[in-house]
């Protein structure tokens, strides 16, 4: 799903950034956190319009929707019908419960020189823009970073960030911008 989602938003000339656990696992170990179920990715509001209006759900076999933030969804079509699904809860509508990967996608903004893509996390604006493109996965596929991104871990997971998560958490442990300020 990354390679998809990086090469369509590449494509249709969207800027994006690596955020969270795909933040945290390409900087880490150059790899996707591998008990993850979703991709983070930070767009701007500009973007999210855009898609809307740009995606095609045929092509890419992910649609997107809104579920409390917007998200892009694997649909039948992904990986030409072949995905394979995990656990399921059937008294769920949400994603994380019904089985198939998809994409959380975080609307940022820059306020006064501080950038938010969640409340609790203030990042310096100097340390997301502008983004840095760079090659992952032993230089499969690229993948967009903010500026300092190793500022941005620190912000978002605190000074133990470099240590794995023994529990397996899907967005890695840490105090994830003290919990979203515990709100």
């Amino acid at each position: 799903m990354a390679i998809i989602f990086d090469n369509t938003m590449c494509s249709l000339g969207l800027d994006n950034i690596a955020a969270f656990g795909t933040l945290l696992g390409l900087v880490r170990s150059d790899q996707l956190i591998p008990w993850t179920f979703d991709n983070d990715y930070i767009i701007s509001s500009n973007t999210a319009s855009a898609m809307v209006d740009l995606w095609d759900a045929r092509t890419t076999g992910m649609s997107y929707m809104w579920q409390g933030i917007p998200r892009m969804c694997a649909t039948t079509d992904f990986a030409e019908g072949k995905l394979q699904k995990w656990r399921m809860s059937p008294s769920s509508t949400q994603l994380y419960e019904a089985g198939s990967p998809y994409i959380d996608l975080y609307v940022g903004h820059t306020e006064a020189g501080k950038f938010s893509e969640i409340p609790g996390c203030l990042h310096d604006a100097k340390d997301i823009w502008p983004t840095k493109r760079l090659p992952v996965y032993g230089g499969k596929f690229y993948q967009n970073f903010p500026a300092n991104r190793t500022q941005v871990i620190k912000t978002m997971y605190g000074p133990k960030w470099r240590t794995p998560d023994s529990k397996r958490m899907p967005h890695g442990s840490g105090d994830v911008c003290q919990f979203w300020k515990r709100g």
